[in-house]
């Protein structure tokens, strides 16, 4: 039985937000100067935005955890581990927080982040994902268990 969780690197709105800033920035480049090399590769970019991505994949009938990073199809790192037993999932809450200064005030921020850990062989770990969102989490984490017919332990 294989199972893989997949994150993109690049969030969905920064994915957008970068390609209509590049397209637009590229056409002020053609109406009004001839960088040509410069618009095309900022143009390259975009594929780069919308296709990279981490990789974890557990094949538990050959005991091999594959964890990947790869972009345009291409893998750039790959390691592969070799495991005896899978524990379970592991799931922490952590309380975050930061200063935003703004011209006018300044504001103490604090957000919870969900970490999620796969423990194998006693003492060896692997982080799958982090979030911010619960439910966004939740949503890769959780299937992801089934698959693999594991338990979840909340640590919080």
């Amino acid at each position: 039985m294989k199972a893989k969780l997949t994150e993109f690197y690049f969030s969905e709105s920064m994915k957008w937000i970068s390609t209509i800033a590049l397209i637009a920035g590229n056409s002020i480049l053609i109406i009004y100067t001839d960088y040509n090399y410069f618009i095309t590769i900022s143009l390259l970019f975009i594929p780069f935005l919308f296709t990279s991505k981490y990789e974890i994949s557990i094949d538990k009938s050959t005991s091999v955890i594959e964890d990947t990073f790869s972009t345009l199809g291409i893998k750039i790192k790959s390691d592969r581990v070799e495991f005896k037993e899978l524990q379970g999932i592991r799931v922490d809450k952590e309380k975050q927080s930061y200063t935003a200064n703004t011209r006018s005030r300044v504001r103490q921020v604090t957000f919870n982040e969900y970490t999620a850990t796969l423990e194998y062989d006693g003492d060896k770990v692997l982080e799958l994902s982090r979030n911010s969102d619960y439910e966004e989490f939740a949503a890769y984490v959780y299937p992801f268990a089934e698959q693999l017919d594991l338990g979840i332990r909340k640590t919080y």
